[in-house]
C-alpha cells in the first residue's frame, strides 16, 4: 500500500500474481499477498483523514474480503459499492465513518447483481451537505440485509433509499438526520418495495423535506419521526392489503426542521395516507398506529389525512 501506509498488515509469498487487489511485487519480481481475513482500507492505501479520496481503497478492500473494518474517517468522491454477503463494520457511529465529498458519492449496493445479506454497522455516513444520497439499496435482491448502530446525515435528497425485494431487511438503532440543508423534496427514508422492511429503536429527524415515504409493507417499532418541513410520513399503498405499522412511535413537529427556525411560511399535512397508486379505485391499504409515545402536530395544517381510499387507524 501507499498513502499514509498505516496498514500494519501481514503478507505471504505467492507463487504467482494473485487475482485480488491485496498484493504487491518486490524488486526481485516476487509476489506477496495479504493474509488478513478482515482488512482495513489503510492496508490498500487509504489515508483515513476524512478528506482525501479513499473510495478506491475501500472498494479494493471489498474486492479482497467480504467483511472490512473501518477504524477511522474516510473521504470519498465516488460510490462505495457493496455486493452480496458483504459487510462494512465500524467501531462506533461517532468515530468511524465515511464522508461523502461529491454530489454522486454514496454508499450503495451493486446495481447489477444481488445484494442479499449486506450489513452495515457501527459507523456513520455523512453527506457533508454536498452528496445527494447517503445509502442506497438498489432494485435487486436486498433480502436478509441488516443495518445496526448506524448514522446517516447531511444529505441533499435521500438519506436511506430502499428499492425492491427487501424482505427481511432489518434496521436497529439507525439514526437518519439531520438534513436541514436538503431540498424541499428530500426524503430521509424512502422505501419503494415491493417487499417490507422492519425497524426498531430508530430515529428519523430534522429535515427540509419529508421524514418517511413508503409504498409497500413496513413495520417500525419504538421509532422517532420528528421535525420535518414538508411532513412526517407519506404512505402510498399500492393494494388494499398493504399496511404501514407504527408501534409505539414518537411523532412530533412538522412545518419546520428545528425549533430555532421560527414560524414557517407553510403548513403541511403531518401524516398522509394516499391510495393514489392503488389501481383498484376502492378502499386501499393504510397506516396503523398503536400505542404512540407522543403525537404533536407542530405547524401542520392537518395532522392525519387519508385520501383516495387510504386509511389511518390510531389505537392509543
Amino acid at each position: 500500500a501507499i498513502g499514509g501506509d498505516g496498514g500494519a498488515a501481514f503478507y505471504r509469498r505467492s507463487p504467482s500474481e494473485p487475482a485480488h487487489p491485496g498484493k504487491f511485487v518486490t524488486a526481485d519480481g516476487a509476489w506477496w499477498e495479504l493474509t488478513t481475513l478482515v482488512p482495513q482500507p489503510e492496508m490498500f492505501g487509504a489515508l483515513a483523514d476524512g478528506v482525501s479520496d479513499d473510495a478506491w481503497s475501500i472498494n479494493d478492500a471489498l474486492a479482497f474480503a467480504d467483511t472490512i473494518e473501518l477504524t477511522g474517517e474516510y473521504g470519498v468522491v465516488s460510490p462505495v459499492i457493496l455486493r452480496q454477503g458483504q459487510s462494512l463494520r465500524g467501531l462506533n457511529p461517532v468515530r468511524s465513518g465515511i464522508n461523502l465529498r461529491a454530489a454522486n458519492a454514496e454508499v450503495m449496493t451493486d446495481p447489477d447483481a444481488s445484494a442479499y445479506s449486506v450489513t452495515l454497522e457501527g459507523l456513520y455516513i455523512d453527506g457533508r451537505n454536498v452528496a445527494n444520497t447517503g445509502l442506497r439499496f438498489q432494485d435487486n435482491n436486498n433480502n436478509n440485509s441488516g443495518l445496526r448502530n448506524l448514522r446517516i446525515r447531511n444529505f441533499l435528497e435521500l438519506g436511506l433509499t430502499i428499492g425492491a425485494n427487501s424482505d427481511q431487511l432489518v434496521m436497529d438503532r439507525v439514526d437518519i438526520g439531520p438534513s436541514r440543508a436538503g431540498t424541499p423534496t428530500s426524503v430521509s427514508l424512502r422505501h419503494i418495495g415491493p417487499g417490507p422492511f422492519y425497524a426498531t429503536n430508530c430515529s428519523i429527524t430534522s429535515g427540509a423535506g419529508i421524514g418517511l415515504y413508503s409504498s409497500s409493507h413496513c413495520t417500525l417499532v419504538n421509532t422517532r419521526i420528528n421535525f420535518f418541513v414538508n411532513g412526517l410520513i407519506r404512505f402510498e399503498p399500492r393494494t388494499r392489503n398493504t399496511f404501514m405499522n407504527l408501534v409505539g412511535p414518537f411523532l412530533e413537529n412538522t412545518g419546520f426542521a428545528h425549533a430555532a427556525d421560527g414560524v414557517p411560511a407553510g403548513a403541511p399535512v403531518g401524516i398522509l395516507c394516499d391510495g393514489v397508486d392503488d389501481p383498484s379505485g376502492d378502499t386501499s391499504g393504510g397506516i396503523i398506529i398503536e400505542n404512540p409515545q407522543k403525537v404533536q402536530a407542530g405547524w401542520a395544517s392537518t395532522l392525519f389525512k387519508a385520501v383516495n381510499g387510504g386509511m389511518i387507524s390510531v389505537d392509543c
